[in-house]
């Protein structure tokens, strides 16, 4: 590690709950970062008040997946899972055992989970599942009563719910969420380009955001992506008002050949000076999981400084 990377503080212990892709991106790149000798590229904190990227240490792990229980994290986040291997050691992350996840809404269950999170020491529980599964309200539970703070990645309405926030709130643990705004995705620059287009003057009469993609949650959403499109409408509605039209289609197809790849197509419509018309169209392409876990890992950090502190809720 070369000497210009910042020195950590106490790790940040997490716990996953969805060994996907999202999981195998984060897993894997924290381990690059802690192996490499070219700093951090690619990252906007290398240090959260003194906690590296390499400093998240990953205690524990979930998942519902017979493949996956009962094998360890290193070898877990590669099976059914489309993020690529990267070329790294994961030793720590061998001596975490994947639990088998919560299934139903049942009080033993929860309690299992809560249990293993207090074996392990978790002080982040990191919610990582296919959109709209409502285990995540459950996982929350179980977090809560381990006293254990919680990232939701997932579209589930976690933090949403005012019942769960104020629990959270009471009992001093930050709950973070829901769903997550990508690194470099296509709500980000579709926002971006509607404000752009504000800021320039122009009036947009008509927007719309199609995105396709490979993976499991794409999978999920071609099914279930009320609560995904209503994350996204969340974002841009308030750029363009109330008169624009506006679609967004969260999973225009489940394509498997595109693996963890996510394709996004963005047009804008609209007119400028004497009204003569513009459009713009554009094709984002990224790794899905990779753009996740670049926002992910600053989450974690934020997650476990606000336990530290005492500041429950969302800080």
């Amino acid at each position: 590690m070369s000497e210009d990377q910042p020195t950590s503080a106490q790790p940040v212990r997490v716990g996953l709950a969805g060994i996907g892709n999202n999981a195998s991106a984060l897993v894997q790149g924290v381990a690059a970062y802690a192996q490499a000798e070219y700093g951090y590229p690619g990252v906007a904190n290398p240090s959260l008040a003194g906690i590296a990227i390499d400093s998240v240490e990953f205690v524990a792990a979930f998942d519902v997946n017979p493949a996956k229980c009962g094998l360890s994290l290193a070898y877990a986040i590669l099976i059914d899972n489309a993020f690529p291997q990267l070329d790294v050691t994961l030793r720590s992350a061998e001596q975490v055992m994947v639990s088998p996840g919560i299934t139903v809404d049942d009080p033993v269950e929860i309690a299992r989970v809560c249990q293993e999170l207090r074996r392990s020491g978790a002080e982040v529980l990191l919610l990582g599942l296919p959109a709209e599964t409502q285990a995540s309200r459950l996982y929350a539970r179980a977090a809560l009563d381990a006293g254990v703070g919680v990232v939701n990645c997932s579209p589930d309405r976690v933090a949403r719910d005012p019942e769960m926030m104020s629990a959270f709130a009471d009992a001093r643990l930050p709950l973070i969420g829901d769903d997550l705004a990508s690194q470099f995705g296509s709500s980000l620059v579709h926002k971006t380009l509607l404000a752009l287009a504000a800021d320039r003057g122009l009036t947009v009469t008509d927007t719309y955001q199609v995105n396709l993609g490979g993976n499991a949650d794409f999978k999920n959403l071609t099914s279930h992506s009320s609560a995904k499109r209503d994350s996204k409408l969340n974002v841009l509605r308030p750029v363009v008002g109330d008169e624009v039209q506006l679609t967004v289609i969260p999973s225009g197809g489940y394509i498997p050949s595109l693996g963890d790849s996510k394709v996004a197509h963005i047009t804008i419509n609209g007119y400028g000076w004497a009204r003569v018309p513009f459009s713009l169209e554009l094709r984002l392409v990224v790794q899905d999981s990779a753009n996740a876990a670049g926002v992910i890992i600053d989450l974690v950090r934020i997650a476990g400084l606000a336990l530290r502190d005492g500041r429950g809720g969302f800080p």
